[in-house]
């Protein structure tokens, strides 16, 4: 180590792990919103998908010859 001051090196790593702290507790919080969005679009295609259909589905239908 240089001859700087300990406690002058100690507060630049407080700093610095205090900064990289933020970041990474933001980087935390977007990705919780991602995917807190997924599960709701999930959720959503899941319904979708085992709800019955509107409307017959076409291979249910008689062909138009068959009438």
């Amino acid at each position: 180590m240089s001859d700087s001051d300990p406690l002058v090196e100690l507060t630049s790593r407080i700093t610095f792990q205090e900064r990289e702290i933020g970041r990474l507790q933001e980087a935390v919080r977007e990705q919780q919103r991602q995917i807190d969005r997924l599960t709701a679009l999930c959720e959503a295609l899941r319904r979708k998908v085992t709800a019955p259909p509107d409307e017959p589905l076409p291979d249910s239908e008689k062909p138009p010859h068959y009438r």
